[in-house]
């Protein structure tokens, strides 16, 4: 699950609970892994991130990996694609080794 809005992984921390956000809503939904922000991101700052990351996972990529794969290339693309601010909002929580899409046997 991909959660597009801001700060998306942002919530209220309970005793004995831990962080409520809606990606945790997700994750206790039935979500094997959610892919949430910490603060707001332009979208289209945040199309070119999540392009990769997508295309990553369509690769066979787990969640996690993907994730870092297309944040170093926002590193590598240069200009404002660069900045911290536009790729290390995004976390991947839940199961994040697993691949979404696991690949067939050959």
């Amino acid at each position: 699950m991909v959660l597009a809005a801001g700060r998306t992984q942002l919530g209220r921390v309970l005793r004995g609970e831990g962080l409520l956000s809606l990606a945790r809503s997700f994750m206790e939904a039935g979500a094997r892994s959610v892919v949430a922000s910490l603060w707001d991101v332009p979208d289209v700052e945040a199309r070119p991130l999540m392009r990769a990351f997508y295309a990553g996972v369509n690769a066979g990529l787990a969640p996690d990996e993907a994730l870092r794969v297309a944040q170093l290339q926002m590193l590598r693309a240069g200009g404002t694609l660069a900045a911290p601010r536009v790729w290390a909002s995004f976390q991947v929580s839940g199961e994040t080794r697993r691949q979404v899409f696991p690949q067939p046997a050959t």
